[in-house]
């Protein structure tokens, strides 16, 4: 196969009838991925379905249309994989979380077995101690903003980068430092590990004025 896009008829027949898929295979970087699959539906048409759920029959998309259609994630087999695009609304969605004050919205971004540690820190490991986390720097920091810088990301891997501003409570100095986290995902791309980091030192002397 060359080329970025390729689309592969996989029949089978499953007694005495015949199932046909169509994948169309997308090449990111240097590797083949399956991102979109088609089935055969009712009155033998093909129906396209992405992984939105949106089903449109075959022969009213085109064929060649296929190449053109927008995926918000491509799949091998059963397991999501995040393109860049995805990534980059999951670290929004989650800094949003911050922003709108929303611990257990933030929580929720991390699996049931998750391991969360900042800075080389003791790490949290459930949903419950991130959302405590997150509340402690909510009150002391009520009017704190969380903004996505960047996002990096290759298989179940990603990197996003932030910038935490607000006024602290007790002080009223105005803080704002930088950081990022390191997430391993898991198929359903909830974070299983994230390795954060930032400059504590830093933070701690803007928080006291200095």
């Amino acid at each position: 196969m060359t080329g970025d896009v390729a689309v592969t008829k996989i029949e089978e027949e499953y007694f005495g009838t015949t199932f046909a898929d169509y994948l169309t295979l997308i090449k990111p970087e240097y590797r083949w991925q399956a991102g979109m699959k088609t089935c055969f539906g009712p009155a033998n048409f093909s129906y396209l379905r992405d992984l939105s759920g949106i089903s449109r029959r075959l022969d009213e998309v085109g064929f060649h249309a296929l190449t053109s259609l927008k995926r918000s994630c491509c799949f091998l087999g059963d397991i999501l994989i995040p393109d860049f695009e995805t990534a980059q609304r999951m670290a929004k969605a989650h800094c949003d979380a911050w922003t709108e004050r929303n611990p257990e919205a933030v929580a929720s971004r991390y699996a049931n077995d998750t391991t969360m540690g900042m800075n080389r820190g003791d790490p949290m490991t459930s949903q419950a101690e991130i959302a405590e986390m997150a509340a402690g720097f909510m009150a002391d920091f009520p009017n704190l903003a969380l903004k996505l810088d960047s996002v990096l990301v290759a298989d179940h891997h990603m990197v996003y980068a932030w910038t935490f501003e607000g006024h602290h409570k007790e002080t009223g100095s105005h803080v704002k430092f930088s950081g990022w986290e390191e997430w391993d995902l898991d198929d359903d791309l909830k974070v299983i590990k994230s390795l954060g980091w930032y400059d504590n030192a830093d933070y701690e002397r803007q928080v006291a004025g200095e």
